[in-house]
């Protein structure tokens, strides 16, 4: 859901809150991950709305189809897996 400028989850089976409208940027599901921003730094939500990956990137990118997102921290730019494990160094 969205109110003003802010995002949130609430549940498709009893409207419940799952995440509160405090988020900049929720994107849609995407090889069971959703990429959110909050605070200006971007982390991660499983398919039940949980943050399975802090919020502590500079930048990510969604989820691909095997299994790894790009992401930069501190001018570093790496890959990782979907429980947040670094996967390997981005390569120009």
């Amino acid at each position: 859901v969205k109110k003003d400028s802010y995002y949130g989850l609430v549940s498709a089976i009893d409207g419940s809150i799952i995440q509160p409208l405090e988020y900049t940027k929720i994107n849609p599901l995407k090889y069971e991950r959703s990429v959110m921003r909050i605070n200006n730094k971007f982390g991660f939500f499983n398919d039940r709305g949980i943050a399975v990956i802090e919020a502590k990137y500079d930048y990510a990118s969604p989820f691909d189809e095997d299994g790894t997102a790009l992401v930069e921290s501190d001018s570093a730019t790496y890959y990782i897996y979907k429980d947040g494990t670094f996967a390997g160094e981005a390569t120009n």
